[in-house]
Order: C-alpha cells, then sequence, then structure tokens
C-alpha cells in the first residue's frame, strides 16, 4: 500500500452487523461508504477520521482504522485506500444537507454509485461477491 492516496473510505458497523451508510449528494437516494479526498499534507487514517466525523457525525479513532482494500477511483482511477473502524464513539446523525445516513447492509452499497468498488471490497471483506 506504498501507491499515494487520493482518497479515503471507511467501514462503520454496528452490533447488529449493518453498516454506517451515507447518502451522495450527486445520487439522491444512493448510498456509499463515508469518506473523501486526502487534503495536502494529510495522512490517509486522518483524512478517513475527519471525513467520517464530517460526513455522519461520529468520531473514529484513528489509530483503530484498520487499511483493508486499496482500489481505484470509479470515477479519478486515482487510489482510494478503504479502512475498517475497529473503535467509535457518538451517534450518526444527518450533517450534510441533503445527504442523509443511515444503517444499511453490503447490497445497499451494491445499488450505489460506487458499486464496483463496494463490490470488490465485499469480496476481501466478506468471500463473497455480491
Amino acid at each position: 500500500m506504498s501507491e499515494s492516496i487520493y482518497a479515503t473510505a471507511v467501514v462503520v458497523t454496528n452490533s447488529q452487523r449493518q453498516i454506517l451508510l451515507a447518502g451522495r449528494k450527486e445520487a439522491p437516494g444512493r448510498y456509499g461508504l463515508p469518506g473523501g479526498k486526502v487534503e495536502q499534507g494529510e495522512s490517509p487514517v486522518l483524512a478517513a477520521a475527519r471525513e467520517v466525523y464530517e460526513e455522519t457525525g461520529i468520531y473514529v479513532v484513528p489509530w483503530r482504522l484498520v487499511p483493508v482494500y486499496d482500489g481505484p477511483s470509479v470515477r479519478t482511477g486515482r487510489t482510494v485506500r478503504t479502512f475498517v473502524a475497529l473503535e467509535w464513539m457518538g451517534e450518526p446523525r444527518n450533517m450534510e444537507e441533503g445527504v442523509e445516513v443511515k444503517w444499511g447492509s453490503w447490497d445497499d452499497l451494491a445499488a450505489g454509485p460506487f458499486a464496483a468498488y463496494h463490490n470488490k471490497l465485499r469480496q476481501v471483506l466478506t468471500g463473497r461477491a455480491a
């Protein structure tokens, strides 16, 4: 995982094994993982923690983020690093106007705008394709 990281995404799960989903402004009613671009001078792990808070209102513990997959962005082809949050705090809430946050499933992600990326990630994490 030495390539330059363009953006991050984070898999946050609850005790019911649901995945935290963030609505996409550019695709109303469709969902992706919380995450976004790495800012200049920012590490991918800190970008991931910042983006999760900005989109969902929860705090992920940066040193408890485990990198699990690097893959190409659907839009740019540049590398997106996905983390799994082993520890988080707070109650998810809508933080941006027009962006709904909810608990969902891999199937919800498969219907979203980043389906190809999420399907590969699902295969990496669960051993099952969509």
